[in-house]
């Protein structure tokens, strides 16, 4: 009991309750050979939080630790299979990992999470905060094999592109080899 108790301190972000940085990167290493070995879909999308730093500014840092663990929630009330995981990536950035995902069926997913994030704004000292967040989502490429530092590398470069041009999702198309922007 002991030794669970002690791996799950190890693997559990303490202020959000859901996978750390740590633990995020061991499910997504073991997707990742997974999906590579049996030449399967995987998907990862990492979302940002929307203006957190002015959540904190006017509202205070414990208004913004709220903001974490209520995003972390919403996240996790929208994944629907046991497989794909939500993880703390850092700061105000999270991460779901889609094993057995192909990138249309990611942005199913992350349309469910968005509608879930807009039809419930968190309620902080009588205060009604109405959040959003940027995506960048990638897939692996079934006919490319890509190391896992590129995946996680374009699903960054896919955010921070969603980002600048002030859209909630973008996504890197394979192809192209560059992101496109989610409409």
């Amino acid at each position: 009991r002991l030794y669970e108790k002690v791996q799950r301190l190890a693997f559990t972000d303490m202020l959000t309750g859901i996978n750390n940085r740590r633990r995020l990167f061991e499910l997504l290493d073991k997707e990742y050979k997974l999906a590579i070995r049996y030449k399967r879909p995987l998907s990862l999308l990492i979302a940002d939080i929307d203006h957190f730093k002015k959540i904190n500014d006017t509202y205070g840092h414990a208004a913004g630790d709220e903001v974490l663990r209520w995003f972390a929630n919403q996240c996790n009330n929208v994944i629907r299979r046991k497989i794909d995981a939500v993880s703390r990536f850092g700061g105000e950035e999270f991460a779901i990992i889609y094993p057995e995902t192909n990138i249309l069926s990611a942005f199913e997913a992350a349309e469910r999470l968005r509608i879930q994030i807009i039809d419930c704004p968190i309620l902080y000292n009588g205060t009604e905060l109405r959040i959003t967040f940027s995506a960048g989502i990638v897939s692996l490429p079934l006919d490319e094999e890509i190391a896992l530092d590129q995946l996680i590398e374009r699903a960054d470069k896919a955010l921070y592109f969603a980002k600048v041009k002030r859209k909630w999702m973008a996504y890197w198309d394979i192809q192209a080899k560059r992101p496109y922007l989610v409409s």
